[in-house]
């Protein structure tokens, strides 16, 4: 898991030889930079959606000193995004099957925070289910939080952006959050 397999560095270190930015890791990871140590045969044959991923996983494993590491806070959500999310069909079916491919390693199939993957992180995911901080949260900040990440509202980066989800698809997401902890969009 340190992923210093013995050709690189480890990527839970605070020293990242190429930067830590988002562009820069995309291009190690798609093997565009000269002298890196990753096969360039792997992200070559990866499309950009995978690489993302691959980037945000990079993210969720780094147990290092955050501040040391540039992770850039994306731009807002133009007001027209947001404004052009229309639910069609059924938003919380369509939300619960986006949820299950996406969140679920994260804040586990019912979103109490226990997912597969939340036994290696620091700080925990949200429990999605508690009706009082839910309750707190406007359709807004949720649509930043999921669209930017954790990162994006001053939450921990570990909570990775999903930018290629469409803002209907955003909305669905929310609509079937909101119905773990039973509070309304506000």
């Amino acid at each position: 898991m340190g992923g210093g397999g013995g050709m690189g560095k480890p990527l839970i270190d605070d020293e990242w030889r190429f930067g830590s930015d988002d562009p820069t890791l995309f291009k190690l990871i798609r093997g565009e930079i000269p002298q890196q140590t990753m096969p360039n045969v792997i992200g070559k044959n990866m499309t950009d959606d995978e690489i993302w991923k691959v980037l945000l996983y990079v993210r969720s494993v780094y147990a290092g000193d955050a501040a040391k590491i540039n992770w850039a806070v994306p731009p807002p959500v133009p007001p027209e995004m947001f404004a052009a999310a229309q639910h069609t069909g059924d938003p919380v079916a369509a939300g619960k099957q986006i949820f299950l491919q996406i969140c679920v390693p994260c804040h586990g199939p019912e979103g109490h925070g226990d997912g597969p993957a939340s036994v290696a992180l620091d700080p925990k995911p949200r429990n999605l289910t508690d009706p009082g901080y839910m309750a707190g949260l406007d359709d807004r900040y949720l649509f930043e939080l999921v669209s930017r990440g954790g990162i994006a509202v001053g939450k921990s980066p570990l909570m990775p952006a999903q930018p290629t989800l469409a803002a209907e698809d955003l909305n669905n997401v929310i609509a079937f959050v909101r119905t773990l902890s039973g509070s309304q969009a506000h």
